[in-house]
């Protein structure tokens, strides 16, 4: 059953799988660090983050819709891409008809 896992480590899924609510999922990710990308632009798996315990918000949003995934929801990725300013990715969700949105803000 490796899909369902996506290859992570037992330690790794437990974490993931406590975050079962998009609240949850939100503020975990409030409260991890900011990947500021001081070596370079960074494109992290969620693996890695996890591991560097920061983030930026495509890191973040990749992470919340592994979580959403794992709890057996379809999450999107949506890049809001603005002239002259920093792309912001946001994993979307859809529930009872609603929209939601999770997003790691920089």
């Amino acid at each position: 059953m490796r899909y369902k896992t996506f290859g992570l480590t037992k330690a790794e899924l437990a974490v993931l799988r406590k975050l079962n609510t998009p609240i949850k999922i939100q503020d975990w990710l409030d409260a991890v660090p900011l990947n500021h990308e001081k070596q370079g632009e960074t494109y992290m798996s969620p693996r890695r983050a996890l591991r560097a315990n920061k983030m930026h918000c495509l890191e973040g949003a990749l992470i919340a819709a592994l979580c959403l995934w794992l709890q057996g929801e379809e999450p999107l990725l949506l890049d809001l891409k603005a002239p002259h300013d920093l792309d912001h990715v946001v994993a979307l969700y859809k529930r009872n008809g609603y929209w939601g949105a999770i997003s790691k803000t920089n």
